[in-house]
């Protein structure tokens, strides 16, 4: 269980890197990353979501 979820902080760390040009992910993304590091997303809800995110804000946020 532990190495599942050092191996999903990794993989979020690489998935939900920042919005913008800002070193700091959005609030939406950090919980994105929290749930998928918990377990309780998958990482193909994780990316939809995030790509969702990304369209509905399109303009506002540029994608890294």
């Amino acid at each position: 269980m532990k190495n599942e979820q050092a191996q999903r902080r990794i993989i979020a760390a690489a998935l939900f890197p920042t919005k913008s040009h800002s070193m700091v992910p959005s609030t939406y993304e950090q919980l994105l990353a929290d749930k998928y590091i918990e377990g309780s997303l998958t990482i193909y809800q994780s990316v939809e979501l995030l790509e969702e995110y990304y369209r509905n804000t399109k303009g506002s946020v540029s994608r890294p």
